[in-house]
Formats: structure tokens, sequence, C-alpha cells
């Protein structure tokens, strides 16, 4: 089930806009004044109160269920039609051993999430994970025996941190139609909130009809191992991988594509954790829109993960690449940035800097197409377009390498 909160002080209009909800918390520490006669006018089937006064004439009010925290003596006020909950919660990600109805620790990584996953199916419980990190457990608790998760009814109407809303469970992660056999897809990162992955990724599923879901999967280094043992336990579907793990992650999986291979890093991980590389093609076929590359000088700034992938797939398509970063690695054919050649047709940004230049600004040559790798606005875009430059968007090639995902999770839809 899906339980809206209501934190007031409009609890008729918070009420009003969390009709698609099941059930209705009201959290009386948060809404303060008691309106007893609107609370008689809601079907006692939907009412949840929460920490609520010592109030008879609340209580016999008959709500399908009560949460009276730890305070046991709330409990003989309650009407014997109504089910009382204990729930305890902590700053931490554990004791996962709290003998309450409801247990809500704090996700410290995406990582304390899935074991509160693992959790929930033995225990049933009402299991969240609070925090951004905690997404994963309230997103498919219920799909593994959580009776409900709890919903915010809009942005800056939380009532804990990282409660996502009534309108994000529903329509972006279709909240009532996930079950035990849903594939659990994801994007692993150490910064993975922005992506455009769950809006774009979840919205091909229900076109699709795939019985599949993609979620934000934060991690820190530490975590890989204890993820990568974890995520078999469930029905896995596959990952993206993001900054910084593109390298990290290779000691993990079963095995690589040849093109994963070539390149030295993966962002695609497909069911029987096999490791891909879309950015390559995804970036290079962006590019391709506005100029073919066979023959043509294409610079490609940054060693990482990224520019690894875009400097084997420009080479693959016939380029004459020259790959450039600020720590020089000549094994790697890797040159300094001193090395930036008079004329180019091409220059990828590949590096994660925002706010600075790479390169001089008037070694920018206005007749190039340009790609910039990052999401979010940069400078090197910014100065590059203000230079007269075709530039193309992290965003487009963030698309194009997506599609080319779909089709490795799910090669035939």
């Amino acid at each position: 089930m899906l339980c809206a909160v209501i934190i007031g002080p409009d609890i008729f209009s918070q009420v009003a806009q969390a009709q698609r909800a099941d059930l209705f918390e009201f959290r009386f520490d948060l809404i303060g004044t008691v309106n007893l006669e609107f609370l008689r006018s809601l079907p006692k089937e939907k009412l949840l109160f929460a920490q609520p006064p010592p109030l008879p004439e609340l209580f016999a009010l008959e709500p399908a269920y009560c949460d009276i925290g730890e305070n046991s003596h709330l409990a003989k006020l309650c009407h014997p039609a109504t089910k009382v909950i204990t729930s305890s919660h902590f700053k931490t990600p554990i004791p996962l051993t709290a003998k309450t109805d409801k247990l809500a620790t704090t996700a410290f990584s995406s990582l304390d999430a899935l074991k509160m996953l693992e959790h929930i199916e033995k225990s049933r419980q009402i299991g969240v994970c609070m925090g951004e990190d905690g997404l994963l457990s309230r997103v498919l608790g219920p799909a593994y025996g959580s009776p409900w998760t709890y919903a915010a009814i809009a942005q800056g109407l939380e009532s804990a941190p990282g409660q996502p809303t009534i309108d994000q469970l529903l329509d972006v992660y279709r909240f009532k139609s996930l079950s035990k056999q849903t594939k659990i897809l994801g994007l692993i990162g150490t910064s993975v909130s922005q992506s455009p992955g769950m809006l774009f990724h979840n919205q091909q599923f229900a076109v699709k009809e795939i019985d599949a879901v993609y979620l934000p999967l934060r991690l820190d280094e530490g975590d890989l191992a204890g993820f990568f043992t974890t995520i078999k336990r469930f029905p896995f579907g596959g990952l993206s991988v993001t900054m910084p793990f593109k390298r990290k992650v290779i000691p993990y999986l079963k095995d690589l594509s040849p093109y994963a291979l070539a390149c030295g890093a993966v962002n695609t991980i497909d069911r029987n954790f096999v490791g891909y590389n879309t950015d390559g093609p995804g970036g290079l076929d962006a590019i391709e829109r506005y100029r073919l590359v066979r023959g043509k000088r294409v610079v490609v700034l940054g060693a990482g993960g990224v520019g690894l992938a875009l400097a084997h797939e420009a080479k693959l398509r016939g380029a004459k690449v020259t790959h450039l970063n600020r720590t020089p690695d000549p094994a790697s054919e890797v040159l300094g940035l001193e090395h930036l050649p008079s004329h180019y047709d091409v220059l990828i940004q590949a590096t994660c800097v925002t706010d600075q230049l790479l390169i001089p600004q008037e070694a920018i040559d206005p007749q190039a197409v340009i790609l910039e790798v990052m999401l979010k606005e940069t400078l090197f875009a910014k100065v590059t377009q203000e230079k007269g430059c075709r530039v193309v968007s992290g965003k487009e090639m963030w698309l194009a390498q997506a599609y080319l995902q779909q089709r490795i999770w799910f090669p035939t839809c």
C-alpha cells in the first residue's frame, strides 16, 4: 500500500491531493490542532494516526491504524478495531533487529537500503531507510513484504529525509505494478540523483511493458564488493555505471565485451554481470549528426572512463585521434595538454571539470564541432558556444548511449 503523510498546516488540501494513496497518515506532532469533524468525515479504513495526543475522542474515531511509537501507554486508549503499531527510528543503518512493527533506519549508501529490503522480506515489518540513499527501500519495500511505504504529498512537504512524492512513486516508478519478480536496474556512482536515467529508463519500461524498475543507487567505493554480492540475491536486471566506477567495477564482473575490454572502461552491466560500454558509440553518434569523423582530426580531453571510450570509438570510425590529459600517460598514448594541435575538426571535453578551461581560449577553433560530456552547464560549453562552435551537449550523448543500454538489457523488446 501507499501511505500519504499529512503534515499540515492545510490538512484539507493535502488530503485532497492524496486521493491516489491507500492510507492517510496524520502526523499529529507536525499538524498541531486536531480537527475531529474533518477526521470523522474520512473513511476509517484509510486513517493512520501517528504520534497522536492522548485525546479519547480522537481514538474513538476508530482509525484503521495507530502508530504509538514507543509510547506503550497509548495502546490502552486505542479502539479495539484499531491495529496498534509500535515503531523504532534510528539515525544509523542498524540495528535491523528491532522487534517493533515499524523500523526506520538511516541509509548511508544504497547498499544499506538493499540490506533493508532483505530484512523486510524476512521480518515483514514496515521497513524504510531514511535519507536520499534509502529510496530503493521505499520504492520496493511493499513488493518484498512491507505492508506499506510512505510518500509526501508534494516536494517540500516531506516528513522525513529522502521521502518520495506520491507522483514520483506512481508515475515514475510505477509503484503499484512492482513485485518480487520485477527486474531491478539502476545507476551506480557516487553522485546519481540528478541523472535523467530514472525518468528515461522507467518511461521506456512502461512503454515497452517491461516488468522492471530503474533506481538511483549511490555507493561509496568501499560498498562495491558488498553491493555486487547482495544484488545477486535479487532479480537483477542490469546497471548503468557512472564516475568514479567505470573501471573500478571490472573486478566484480564475470566478463567484458570485446569493446569494453578494448577501451578499458564499463558504463553498462547486463543481468549476467557482463560489462559493456555505450559511451563511445553514444558520443560519436551524437557528434556525427553534425560531422562525420572519418579522416578528421579529433582531440579528446580527459583520460577517465568516458575519455577512453570516446577515443577508442573515434579511432574505430577512422578518425585521427589526439588524446590529451592533465596527467599524461605515454604508455596509453595519452599526451599532456600542451600537445593540443593547431588544427582539429572535433574537440571532446571528457573530464568532470565544469568551472575552468583546460586549454587556452584562443586555441578554440570556431569551425570545430565540440562535445561537452557533462550534463550540467560548464564554462567550456559556454565559451565554445560564444566562439561560434557547434556544441553537442552531454544530454545528446547521454540519450544516444541510453538507447543502446536498453538494447543490451532487453534485446528482444
